[in-house]
């Protein structure tokens, strides 16, 4: 068969619409999350992706496609209009308005209005994403292992790309980018097809700049709103984009602000407010900077009447670790009560940049004080590379309702509260220093409860022989009906009657409750009956569930934890969803309302999204992907290996989402936090995978089919044996520094992602050879098994935990194994049937 006319400039282009296509796909993650909760996100961003299992369906059933090689004008069209629409879909997305909290506390079913609108405008820009991505693919031929590996290079330059342009441009400005190069695109394949100009493509292009020139100067020009629920103290603000979350700050202001934890009641509105600087992560996680201009934090007395100052009451002169400080807030309490030396770690340098450089003066130099050290690393990360011991380490309600985009989707995990987690922090104190974790205080307990329920694990499984007396809780209603909070003491060592006296005299003092004493078992009539409830504050309940439960032993603890009506059960780094404390029976009374915490906590929306997502992407899957397809199948009604084809292309979709992004989070603690693990991961896959994809071709040349059984088989033990290696091998290398970790995690994904990125391209060669008109389903079906074996592969490792999903991956390849050996060999079809796609 005569091979068409190349298209020379295949490889650039894919390689720029991956890399965009990817750029597009974080960068909305970061508008989605401020927009919205990030729970959200991961709805509007799993159900986008769907354009471009829809661009196959397109591909397989419009003219306009049609034909056996690529035509630089029709690719040309369909680059301009991803550019263009994702300039015009993101300048609509601003404009758009969606509160979810309306919908849960008001009925307010309009909302629902403003969800489709977000959905659609996500969408479309997918759409013509894929259809240029999907169009170069179905046309590739022989030259399909080469296309493949530009595809997979460009998505991985995107990984790394994303985060440095939403760094150092903001996420606004990084969205116009992609935009113009999806113009530039258009004009590199067709600018000048047929021999006439298409203004149309520069004349977008310079828009899309202007428009990324304009945020560049200031970074409101195109402003991104915030819900009504995230409006609080939202005038005058000043805001910087990072890929861990956008930072804001506002005021000054004048309040009594709680800081992540309770401020004493005993400090009412008769004294002198606090001026602070509200600092919010993406409109919702609230700390603050406090006005010490001139002053010293212990001549403040306000900051003596936070709880979360209630270890520096047992320990004294403390050398001090706070992890997550925000504005500083814990680091001014500790120096209040006489901390010697602090450690302030946050993941967010702009966190950290607003308090040291830009507000240095108004925050009295807090963070350039000779006994006070700031590092800019992810608190976990830290942990396990520093060798120093403290006599305090406080986490005061550590987590940023963000969402950092992994692949296809995102994961709502926390791996500040595992039991590797305490193990770490325990590890890190000296003989009696003390563990302190501050958090909502819900009624029936949660949280707090599934925290202290994992340090007695924790505890029991270091040899302590009765770890109940190595815990302590306060909380508090908080001030002026404030959801209340609660302080959790955790010791080495059992807390002692001094200790405790000392504490409990702080907390007679500034009226905090201890609801769970170690030396004072609950008993109908005692001193915990007396706790002053609230509105939102039930003492009593609570001190009966901690003192019953933590003090249980043997089968009557175990029995307690797996009867309570919420998920208490300790988490670990292999399933660290400590906030998902739902049971798949609480979906079905979501709204009932609990008392205490964030409204958003009170809803089961970790496990309530994504099975919402997963039905849509069932739903619409159907309706704008197989019912399509299902009609155009009248022709191909008899096709030897239709069937086959089909799973073996849904299973290696599947398989391939799961394996990403269980190892991007398996990685994610070794390789310090969400940014690197992105940049290390992802990248090093996409590019392995990419590499494997050219050597491919080689490989599988003589005989693809027997050859891709083989690759398969391997792929399968690979995945598994990655998988024992990250397991069992990556814990004991904690000690190496941040660039030998990095290394280390390169070296051990390579072979994996070399035979990840082959499967693909082969049977994209089978299926061309067998029936042409086939690879556009299989372009289709892989992309939707891509995004449903996202939404999927997270909802089973939020019940079974990452290294099951990572098996249940190999298990995926080896179906496609099965499926590829049913495949019949073609009888007509060779490799001389060149569709016409050309590297330059």
């Amino acid at each position: 068969m005569q091979s068409a006319p190349p298209l020379r400039a295949g490889s650039a282009a894919i390689f720029l619409l991956a890399l965009g296509v990817l750029v597009l796909e974080v960068a909305l993650t970061r508008i989605f999350s401020v927009m919205t909760y990030h729970h959200f996100t991961y709805l509007l961003i799993g159900l986008a992706l769907l354009g471009f299992g829809a661009a196959g369906t397109v591909l397989t059933v419009h003219r306009r496609y049609a034909g056996p090689a690529v035509q630089p004008r029709v690719l040309a069209d369909a680059a301009w209009l991803f550019g263009l629409t994702t300039l015009l879909c993101f300048l609509a997305i601003t404009k758009t308005r969606f509160d979810a909290m309306d919908i849960s506390q008001h009925r307010d079913i309009s909302q629902l209005f403003g969800l489709a609108m977000l959905l659609v405008g996500a969408t479309i820009p997918f759409f013509f994403g894929g259809l240029c991505i999907g169009y170069l693919i179905s046309k590739a031929g022989p030259h399909i292992n080469r296309l493949y590996f530009f595809d997979l290079l460009g998505a991985g330059c995107g990984s790394l790309g994303a985060l440095l342009a939403i760094n150092y441009l903001g996420a606004p400005a990084t969205i116009f980018v992609v935009a113009l190069l999806g113009c530039v695109v258009a004009m590199l394949v067709g600018g000048r097809a047929d021999g006439h100009v298409r203004w149309r493509y520069p004349l977008t292009a310079v828009v899309a700049a202007g428009l990324a020139l304009a945020t560049l100067i200031r970074n409101d020009a195109v402003p991104v709103p915030l819900p009504d629920s995230k409006l609080v103290n939202y005038h005058g603000t000043d805001f910087r984009w990072h890929v861990v979350a956008r930072v804001d700050v506002t005021g000054p202001h004048d309040g009594y602000p709680s800081f992540g934890g309770a401020l004493s009641r005993q400090w009412d509105a008769t004294q002198q407010p606090m001026t602070y600087l509200g600092m919010y992560q993406d409109g919702a996680a609230f700390t603050g900077i406090v006005n010490l201009q001139g002053r010293e934090p212990a001549n403040e007395p306000m900051l003596g009447h936070y709880m979360q100052g209630c270890a520096y009451v047992i320990r004294p002169l403390a050398t001090s670790l706070v992890i997550g400080p925000g504005g500083g807030i814990d680091v001014a309490i500790a120096l209040h009560h006489g901390a010697r030396f602090v450690t302030a770690v946050d993941v967010n340098p702009w966190t950290l940049r607003y308090v040291r450089d830009i507000y240095d003066d108004f925050a009295g130099h807090l963070y350039r004080r000779d006994d006070v050290k700031v590092v800019c690393a992810e608190g976990r990360h830290f942990l396990t590379a520093t060798d120093e011991v403290f006599d305090v380490i406080q986490l005061s309600g550590v987590d940023t309702y963000t969402a950092l985009a992994s692949g296809a989707y995102a994961l709502t995990e926390n791996y500040l509260y595992t039991r590797e987690a305490i193990e770490d922090g325990l590890d890190h104190l000296t003989e009696q220093g003390i563990l302190s974790y501050s958090r909502w205080l819900f009624s029936p307990p949660r949280e707090t409860l599934r925290l202290a329920v994992t340090a007695r694990e924790v505890l029991a499984d270091r040899g302590a022989a009765d770890p109940a007396q190595h815990i302590v809780v306060l909380a508090a209603p908080a001030w002026h009906g404030r959801s209340p909070w609660a302080e959790t003491l955790i010791k080495r060592e059992p807390f002692t009657a001094d200790e405790l006296d000392r504490l409990k005299a702080w907390c007679r003092q500034l009226r905090f409750d201890l609801i769970y004493d170690p030396l004072v078992p609950y008993t109908k009539g005692s001193a915990y009956d007396a706790l002053e409830p609230t509105s939102k504050y039930d003492p009593v309940r609570c001190a009966r569930v901690f003192n019953t439960i933590l003090r249980a032993e043997g089968d009557a603890f175990d029995r307690h934890v797996d009867e309570y009506p919420y998920v208490i059960r300790p988490c670990t780094d292999d399933e660290p969803f400590f906030f998902n404390y739902y049971r798949l029976a609480n979906l079905r009374h979501p709204f009932k309302a609990t008392l205490g915490g964030d409204p958003v906590n009170r809803l089961p929306l970790g496990l309530l999204i994504p099975v919402v997502s997963l039905m849509q992407i069932l739903v619409l899957g159907a309706a704008f992907i197989v019912y399509p397809l299902r009609r155009r199948a009248a022709g191909l009604r008899g096709q030897a290996g239709l069937i086959s084809v089909l799973v073996y292309f849904a299973a290696i979709g599947a398989g391939f989402i799961a394996v990403e992004i269980m190892l991007l989070q398996k990685l994610m603690v070794f390789l310090g936090g969400p940014v690197y693990s992105m940049a290390i991961t992802l990248f090093s896959l996409l590019v392995f995978c990419g590499l494997g994809s050219f050597l491919a071709k080689r490989l599988t040349d003589a005989h693809p089919r027997l050859a891709g059984a083989v690759i398969l088989l391997l792929l399968a033990g690979a995945v598994v044996a990655t998988t024992a290696f990250v397991n069992n091998i990556i814990p004991g290398w904690m000690r190496l520094t941040h660039w030998q970790r990095g290394v280390a995690a390169v070296a051990s994904l390579a072979p994996l992602g070399l035979l990840m990125g082959m499967p693909f391209p082969t049977g994209i060669r089978l299926t061309e050879r067998l029936a042409p008109r086939l690879v556009p389903w299989a372009w289709s079906i892989n992309a939707c098994a891509t995004v449903l074996g996202s939404v999927t592969s997270i909802l089973v490792a939020m019940f079974v935990g990452f290294t099951t999903v990572l098996h249940a991956g190999a298990a995926l390849y080896l179906l496609a194994l099965i499926a590829l050996l049913f495949i019949p060999s073609p009888s007509s079809r060779t490799e001389s049937s060149d569709t016409g796609i050309q590297s330059p």
